[in-house]
């Protein structure tokens, strides 16, 4: 009932194309000691932690499939995005960055993994925009528009960019619309685990 609920609320707030500009202004709140601004606060994905992640099988530009289950075992950053949205080409650097930070890293003991899903719905567009960012992961598509995409409801996504922490045991430990914050949630998922295992 109560995952039903969460992407029941996810579509009646989706919307299509991507951010609306970063001039909003600053908020005071914060969540766990995280400076957010409000735009943060309003277009955070709308999926709760601890539920399973929501199933996919998605093609790479080559037709080779990948599923969620390809990734279980680590943690997985889920990065959705669109060649057409300026906002999403904007974040691409930190991203990048986010990628360079956690790619040798371990979070006890388990690897971080990126995938990018597209809400590319031109081919030639998206495979434009791989060749000139040449990402070092995955990049998958069904080339299905934003607007009405399955994922992007079980997901709760109604902003991109976002991005989706899933757990080694496929279920939702953090959501974010910025790579700043997604390296945040994985600092402390991090500290929490290092923690753990001292006590």
């Amino acid at each position: 009932m109560k995952k039903a609920l969460v992407l029941g609320l996810a579509a009646a707030v989706i919307i299509a194309g991507c951010g609306h500009g970063r001039n909003a202004e600053k908020t005071a709140e914060t969540v766990d000691s995280f400076p957010l601004d409000s735009l943060e606060i309003k277009y955070n994905p709308v999926i709760e932690k601890g539920i399973p992640a929501p199933a996919f099988e998605l093609p790479d530009t080559l037709g080779k499939v990948f599923s969620l289950n390809d990734f279980k075992g680590d943690y997985l950053i889920l990065y959705f995005w669109a060649s057409w949205c300026g906002d999403c080409r904007r974040e691409i650097p930190e991203v990048k960055a986010l990628f360079e930070e956690w790619k040798d890293r371990k979070i006890d003991g388990k690897a971080v993994r990126f995938l990018s899903v597209s809400f590319d719905h031109d081919a030639e567009s998206w495979k434009n925009m791989l060749r000139a960012e040449a990402f070092e992961w995955p990049q998958v598509s069904n080339l299905v528009k934003y607007r009405g995409h399955p994922l992007a409801a079980a997901y709760g996504i109604h902003w991109i960019p976002s991005i989706v922490i899933v757990d080694p045991d496929g279920n939702i430990a953090g959501a974010a619309i910025t790579a700043r914050r997604v390296d945040f949630m994985l600092k402390q998922l991090n500290a929490h685990n290092h923690n753990s295992h001292n006590i």
